[in-house]
């Protein structure tokens, strides 16, 4: 008889990695293959095997791939990750409807005199470009130029008159302190830079020193959502000038969830002792931990003035009130406060696809989240989220949380 066990164990150790980071790989594998390796007659035993194998080598070519990246492995857990920015679309939205409100006026006469756009007139089957000719040379001034094309650029947004534009990348450096050539000097902007800024609380492997990171996550890599409060490790690149800052390298940067990184830390996210809340989150937050939902209202008064208030962010525990499949998997938790005398509306949560098998609580349970607080033009009180965990689990699978946490 195969003794499975004992396969994990002595190849985790030739791997030099954690029994629970391999079998959280081979659960993965079995998933891709389970089928597949069943109609082909394996039995449990021999696909756990195979998964084992295939688990191992995929191990040992991250780790090749990480060691040859410059990358590092950070061990913790996501304690804050916000929706992504596209911050070409909201440039490019925000001029679009100012030129749409302007059209060719002195104002975007002004901008494109600037080097802040390029525009192009409709005229007949073609267009007349407005631009500035210093952006195609070496050093900027101030000016003006027409030329007739029979086209637009790839780079482009279309007016509602039927003109174009499209704004401008960089009009200040022509050069990099290298003397090389700047790309982006009169080069079209993205129409599209998506970037994800998170913070992860954890360490570099092996150093000991726990700490706030911040994680800067950009293009197709800031789309992909990191689950918070799960530990585990990841691949990050530091920057080579601040320790509490580092880079999504696309390709290396794969969160792998590990029970045993809970382990570096003295206490979970969140508990209740005595009525009290304590654990890490109230930690970090101290008076920013709030009482529920109906404390975001005050807290908004209190503090919406402050000059880090973009920066801020809240946490609080709430009651799982529903829990709704999302049509193209995932699932919408709604969470109202926990006292029931509160008039504070409920809030929707959505978890994504990728992380429906976190959702393993029932209503009435307890569940922290965490995020920002904001008004509508309306005068209504709002909340983003930036993370959740399950505080206290009611119809739980089994009697330890799947995230490696005891609560």
């Amino acid at each position: 008889m195969v003794d499975t066990k004992a396969i994990v164990s002595d190849l985790a150790k030739n791997l030099k990695v954690d029994e629970s980071t391999l079998r959280g790989r081979m659960n993965e594998v079995l998933t891709e293959n389970r089928v597949a390796w069943e109609a082909a007659g394996k039995d449990e035993a021999t696909c756990t095997v195979l998964a084992a194998r295939v688990a191992g080598r995929q191990l040992k070519s991250a780790g090749e791939r990480i060691a040859k990246s410059g990358c590092i492995t950070y061990e913790g857990m996501f304690v804050q990750v916000p929706p992504y920015k596209d911050w070409g679309k909201i440039a490019y939205n925000k001029m679009q409807t100012q030129l749409n409100a302007n059209g060719l006026n002195d104002l975007t006469q002004a901008l494109i005199r600037t080097g802040k756009i390029v525009y192009f007139e409709a005229q007949g089957a073609g267009y007349t470009e407005h631009y500035n000719p210093s952006l195609r040379g070496n050093s900027f001034s101030e000016g003006v130029e027409t030329q007739t094309v029979s086209e637009l650029p790839k780079i482009h947004v279309e007016l509602d008159s039927g003109d174009a534009f499209y704004t401008v990348w960089n009009n200040t450096t022509p050069t990099f302190p290298s003397g090389d050539k700047n790309f982006r000097f009169g080069a079209p902007r993205p129409t599209s830079e998506k970037e994800r800024t998170c913070l992860f609380l954890g360490q570099q492997q092996g150093s000991k020193k726990i700490e706030l990171v911040t994680v800067k996550a950009s293009g197709d890599e800031s789309t992909i959502q990191h689950p918070t409060f799960i530990p585990g490790q990841i691949a990050l690149r530091p920057s080579k000038n601040d320790a509490t800052r580092a880079f999504v390298k696309k390709g290396i940067s794969n969160f792998i969830a590990n029970d045993e990184v809970a382990n570096i830390f003295g206490a979970p996210p969140v508990a209740y002792v005595d009525g009290e809340a304590t654990g890490i989150v109230p930690d970090l937050l101290g008076e920013k931990f709030l009482s529920g939902l109906d404390a975001l209202n005050d807290y908004y008064e209190a503090h919406n003035g402050d000059d880090d208030w973009w920066d801020q962010w809240v946490g609080l525990v709430g009651e799982v009130v529903h829990i709704d499949p999302r049509e193209r998997g995932g699932y919408t938790v709604t969470v109202g406060d926990i006292d029931i005398t509160s008039y504070a509306p409920a809030y929707d949560l959505v978890v994504p696809a990728t992380q429906e098998h976190l959702v393993d609580f029932g209503i009435g349970s307890e569940i922290m989240i965490v995020g920002s607080c904001w008004k509508t033009r309306d005068g209504e009180i709002r909340f983003t989220s930036y993370g959740w965990w399950c505080v206290d689990a009611i119809a739980a699978v089994s009697g330890q949380d799947d995230d490696g946490w005891d609560a």
